[in-house]
C-alpha cells in the first residue's frame, strides 16, 4: 500500500504513532427475547449487527512516511491528529510522555526547525534542518571507522552518533563514505528529544531508525 498516498486522500484516519495497531469496536447485539418471527434477511441482519464492527486506520509510523506527508503540499500541516508515540522500553525516557507524544497535535507543532530556532531539552519532536556528517573526535581508530556523527549546522553542540554501516538505509542505500567530512549539504531529521547535555535520545533504541537524511536540492 502507498501509505502517503492513502493517508493523504483520507486525511481523517490517520494516527501518529511508532505502535500501529488496528482499532476494534463491537455494536451492541440484537436482543435474543425477541420472539417476532424471523425473515431470511432479518436473520441476516441480526447476525451482521452480531460482528465487531472494524474500524480502520492509517497507522503512520515509519520517520520516512512522516517525513513524506510534511513536506506534502497537499497535506495539511495545522490539522489535529491523534500522536501515540512511546521510547523504546530499554531507552532513559521509557515510560515518559512528554509533550507531543500522545493526544492530538499537528504536524506543524511535531516538526520542530533547528534552522530557525534552538533545541529543547526533554521535549519530544521531529528535529529537522541543514546538517553534515563527520567522523567522531573520539575513539580507537577502529571506532572512527564505524561511527558517525551528524552535525546540525545551526547547533554542533547536539549529540548524534549512530553506526556508519546502518546511516546508509536512511539514505536509500546509498554509500555515505563520499559525504564524510565533506560538509556535504543535507537536511536531517531526527525523532526524538536532548537530555540535560544535549545529547540525542532517539525514540527507537537504534538511533538510525530514529533518523533521516536527504541530500538537499
Amino acid at each position: 500500500m502507498d501509505y502517503v498516498n492513502h493517508a493523504v486522500a483520507d486525511q481523517t484516519a490517520i494516527v501518529f504513532s511508532n505502535r500501529p495497531t488496528t482499532a476494534v469496536s463491537k455494536v451492541q447485539k440484537s436482543n435474543t427475547n425477541d420472539q417476532s418471527t424471523d425473515t431470511t434477511e432479518t436473520k441476516q441482519s441480526k447476525a451482521n449487527q452480531d460482528k465487531p464492527i472494524r474500524h480502520t486506520k492509517v497507522h503512520v509510523n515509519e520517520l520516512n512516511t512522516i517525513v513524506d506527508l510534511f513536506n506534502n503540499s497537499t497535506f495539511d500541516n495545522n490539522k489535529l491528529y491523534p500522536f501515540n508515540f512511546n521510547f523504546d522500553a530499554n531507552s532513559p525516557f521509557a515510560r515518559r510522555s512528554l509533550p507531543n507524544m500522545h493526544g492530538t497535535a499537528s504536524l506543524n507543532t511535531l516538526f520542530w526547525n533547528l534552522a530557525q530556532k534552538p533545541a529543547k531539552k526533554e521535549d519530544f519532536h521531529i528535529y529537522y534542518g541543514p546538517a553534515h556528517l563527520a567522523k567522531p573526535k573520539w575513539g580507537t581508530d577502529e571506532q572512527q571507522k564505524s561511527v558517525v556523527q551528524v552535525i546540525f549546522e545551526n547547533h554542533p553542540k547536539l549529540t548524534l552518533y549512530t553506526q556508519k554501516s546502518k546511516l546508509s538505509r536512511v539514505l536509500y542505500g546509498e554509500n555515505i563514505q563520499p559525504l564524510i567530512d565533506k560538509h556535504t549539504p543535507l537536511i536531517a531529521y531526527f525523532e526524538g528529544t536532548f537530555n540535560d547535555k544535549w545529547k540525542g535520545v532517539s525514540l527507537t533504541l537504534a538511533m538510525y531508525r530514529s533518523l533521516f537524511l536527504q541530500k538537499e536540492n
